[in-house]
């Protein structure tokens, strides 16, 4: 027997909440990125002063090699925040969509409950706050029962 199953990924489902946490996250990479080409950058001044100190002439092989390893490391840090700004921000969206899911159901469900309209409440199995339908529909099933038995 075939199943044929559609899965529908919609990850910006509560974007205020979900592009503040993303970029967040972005700024907090950047300011990474940045002490740490800082902290390479001056590491390498240090290094070429320490040759002119030592007295070797501009173009000697040393200067040459501190260039080449500065604009390797330089790539290296360039192509590893691009990589790890990407990885995150997806994680970020997956993360933030299990966070925002549950709020904007409980949300929406607020919203269409009536006096003659309860039913049970659910999350997906994916979502954080698993424990919160349970308590919210057996809160609910007290209240409706001490109504009956008013």
């Amino acid at each position: 027997m075939k199943r044929s199953f559609k899965v529908r990924l919609k990850l910006l489902i509560y974007p205020q909440f979900q592009l503040q946490l993303v970029l967040g996250n972005i700024i907090l990479l950047f300011a990474i990125l940045g002490s740490v080409y800082y902290s390479v950058s001056f590491s390498f001044k240090k290094m070429i002063t320490n040759g002119i100190s030592a007295g070797l002439a501009p173009d000697h092989p040393y200067f040459k090699l501190l260039d080449f390893q500065h604009t390797q490391i330089t790539k290296n840090l360039v192509i590893s925040f691009v990589v790890g700004t990407v990885l995150s921000t997806i994680w970020m969206l997956l993360l933030s969509n299990k966070l925002a899911g549950p709020i904007l159901r409980l949300k929406s469900y607020f919203k269409k409950l009536g006096p003659s309209n309860y039913a049970p409440v659910s999350f997906r199995k994916s979502d954080f706050f698993y424990e919160l339908p349970a308590l919210i529909n057996e809160a609910f099933e007290r209240v409706l029962s001490a109504k009956k038995n008013d």
